[in-house]
Formats: structure tokens, C-alpha cells, sequence
């Protein structure tokens, strides 16, 4: 007797597709045993919460002003503590915390919005629908790669970041690489400016923007972004001394410069002058551990990626530098009130 085969499985007989928790637990291939994240888009970049930063100031990368909205500047700052809100880290005062997503994108852990570059700035951007053709709007987002060897982070583009027709094949003949811009105390407004002309840069009501936002120190205006696939030189034909950051502004501009390829191979070796000159490029991965006060005390002896204790635990800190800047613009304009008044007596 013939016996009947069978219906093949419907759709809703098949079981669900496992979860992300458990697609995390499958066997890791040995060709991704040295990568601390199961994943092949991590690029080394690790699991969780964790703070990028540079090796040339200990700055770290800071959403600006704590902001959230699409377009917000990414720079480097002064590392502040991490603090909780109702038990989580993710909420808006986290705002150097970043994480990578399943899709590999770099995000903000304050806003959870991507990383995106833009006049090769840091900016956050936002999903958006795919577009016939990638324009400002709409874009391949860029995947950021740490190389744990060099202690670099490169940008790989999937578009054309100018949005000026160049070939794919152009965009990758050269490599980019992110880079922390110093920043120097021969920036600052000339001695020979006027005392009501430096006291202009605090009123609210100045033509002119404040001397720390002008357009000297505006990151789009440096000439790595005018010439983005002219490989960059050396940093010290960018600065007259590039280990020369003195500003006393707690904040720095962060850029993606291109280099020649084959530059792995030319690294310096630690210690040269020629490896100090490229630590504006190197950045440390430190990841971030939530522990109860108790497991924290049983291991504060122990060494940690990042040590956090000296740091302020309000973000919103005075700049001393810049108080005593104004304090002595407006002694000065004292000064020369006082000289009118005798020369009218």
C-alpha cells in the first residue's frame, strides 16, 4: 500500500530565526579568536559601553554640549566620570560613551544615533531611507576600524564623501585615518587687538563669534578637508611644532585625514620623534564595567583599562583658563578708562 508522503513545513511551522543573544553564543571561528567581539563588522572595536582615547592629550571623544540632535559635532575632551541615571548608562549626560551597533556603525551612547562624517568632521547622523544615488542626506553610513597595532582608527568610506563624482577607486587610493587637531596658544587673538575689540568676544550681543568657535579654529577650515585625497603630509608641515597643543581650552577639533598607503609599514617605532609626532592619531579603546560599590571596592587595587578617580564628576565645570583670560581683558580696559580720565582732568 502506497503510503503518503508528507506536506512540506509552512512558514508558520518553522521555528523562529534564534535571537541576537543567542547569535552571540555560537562557536567563534578561529580566525576571529583574537577579536574581542563575535561579530566580523567590529573591526576590533569591543562589545558594550566603552570611551576612545588620545594618546597625545588623554582626551577622549565628547558629543558636543551634550547634544542629541542629528548634525551634533563630535570632538575631544576632557574625560568626564561616567554617572548613572536610574541604574543605566545610556542616557544624555553619558555624552563620551560610544558603542557599535549590530550593523557595525560606530554610535553615541547618549543619543544612540550613528557617527557619521561630514567636511570629514564627526557629526551624528541619523537611518535614512537608501536614495538612487548616496547624497548628504543619504549615505552608506562610514565604518570606523581600529587597528590594535598601530593604535589607529581608520575611516572606510562607501561613498564618496565630497559628493564631487569621485570614483570608489579614487576614495580608497589613499587610507583615513582619524586624527585629534592641536591646538596652540599662538592661535589666540593677537596682543596688538584692541581691549574693547577682545572684550567684544564675550558680549552676546558681538558681530563677531567668540575667539574659540572663530573660523580659525572651526575644524572644517583646515586644509586636510580642502584637499581630502591629497594624502597628508607629515603633521609638522600642518603645525609649526604638531606637539605643541598649549591652549588652555579643555576642547579639540577631530578630524579624518588621508595618508598614503603603505604607511603601516613605515610606523615608527615607539619612542622616535617621528612616533611622538603621531600620537594625535593614536587612540586608546577603553571599555566601560558597571559594578556595585562593593565589587568596586574589592577590586580598586586591581589596574584598569581607564582610571577614572581623578577625574570631575561635574561636567559642567568651570574653565579657569578662560575666566582668568576675561578677567584680564577687563582689567586692562580699566586701566585705560582710568588713563582718559587724567588725560581729561
Amino acid at each position: 500500500m502506497a503510503t503518503q508522503e508528507p506536506d512540506p513545513p509552512s512558514d508558520h511551522n518553522l521555528p523562529p530565526p534564534p535571537s541576537y543573544a543567542e547569535a552571540r553564543l555560537l562557536t567563534v571561528q578561529p580566525s576571529q579568536a583574537g577579536i574581542p567581539h563575535p561579530f566580523e563588522s567590529s573591526h576590533h572595536l569591543p562589545e558594550g559601553l566603552f570611551m576612545i582615547r588620545n594618546r597625545s592629550s588623554a582626551k577622549v571623544l565628547d558629543v558636543r554640549g551634550g547634544c542629541v540632535e542629528v548634525g551634533s559635532e563630535v570632538i575631544a575632551y576632557e574625560p568626564k566620570r561616567p554617572t548613572l541615571q536610574d541604574g543605566q548608562l545610556l542616557h544624555r549626560r553619558n555624552n563620551q560613551l560610544f558603542f557599535l551597533d549590530w550593523h557595525g556603525c560606530l554610535c553615541a551612547a547618549n543619543s544612540c544615533l550613528r557617527v557619521d562624517v561630514q567636511n570629514f568632521a564627526l557629526v551624528l547622523s541619523s537611518p535614512q531611507p537608501i536614495s538612487s544615488s548616496p547624497s548628504n542626506s543619504s549615505h552608506p553610513p562610514p565604518q570606523f576600524r581600529y587597528d590594535p597595532r598601530t593604535r589607529t582608527i581608520s575611516v572606510h568610506f562607501f561613498h564618496d564623501p565630497t559628493y564631487s563624482g569621485t570614483t570608489l577607486e579614487q576614495i580608497h587610493s589613499v587610507d583615513y585615518l582619524l586624527e585629534l587637531q592641536p591646538r596652540s596658544r599662538l592661535e589666540q587673538p593677537p596682543p596688538s587687538a584692541s581691549t574693547l575689540n577682545k572684550l567684544s568676544e564675550w558680549l552676546p550681543f558681538a558681530k563677531s563669534a567668540p575667539s574659540s568657535f572663530s573660523s580659525s579654529h572651526s575644524p572644517a577650515s583646515t586644509s586636510t578637508s580642502q584637499t581630502p585625497f591629497v594624502p597628508s603630509s607629515d603633521p609638522s608641515l600642518v603645525h609649526a611644532d604638531p606637539e605643541l597643543d598649549d591652549d588652555p581650552e579643555p576642547w579639540r577639533a577631530v578630524k579624518v585625514v588621508s595618508v598614503a598607503p603603505g604607511w603601516r609599514e613605515k610606523f615608527p617605532s615607539s619612542g622616535t620623534p617621528e612616533a611622538r609626532k603621531w600620537l594625535t592619531r593614536q587612540w586608546d579603546i577603553a571599555t566601560i564595567v558597571c559594578q556595585t560599590r562593593r565589587e568596586y571596592e574589592a577590586t580598586a587595587s586591581q589596574a584598569s583599562a581607564l582610571d577614572l578617580s581623578n577625574l570631575d564628576s561635574d561636567p559642567a565645570s568651570l574653565n579657569h583658563g578662560v575666566l582668568a583670560e576675561l578677567g584680564g581683558v577687563l582689567g586692562e580696559l580699566g586701566n585705560e578708562i582710568s588713563r582718559a580720565l587724567g588725560r581729561s582732568t
